[in-house]
């Protein structure tokens, strides 16, 4: 990471969901996306001087928190990004094919 061209965002692991074979995150559980969508994103200078931003849930856990920029803009670029992308992205279940 390091450059605002690459992967916007890191989330948290979460543990498998029961019952399944393959490891689904929890996030997409309901009453998770219920947290998530009740929460906020806060835009915070990092112990270098870089902004980032992070996703808080509605019952305070941070659930996504994004890589270093260099300018507050270029963070809150960064967050319309993912607002506009993450509400109709698809679930790839990428742990299914191993």
């Amino acid at each position: 990471m390091g450059h605002e061209t690459d992967s916007v965002v890191s989330l948290r692991v979460y543990p498998a969901v029961s019952g399944h074979t393959s490891t689904i995150p929890a996030i997409i559980q309901r009453p998770r996306i219920e947290a998530v969508m009740s929460g906020k994103f806060e835009i915070f200078c990092d112990t270098s001087g870089k902004f980032r931003w992070r996703l808080e849930a509605g019952n305070g856990e941070i659930v996504a928190q994004s890589q270093a920029y260099t300018s507050k803009d270029a963070a809150k670029k960064g967050i319309a990004s993912v607002q506009s992308t993450a509400a109709a992205a698809p679930v790839v279940d990428l742990a299914a094919a191993s």
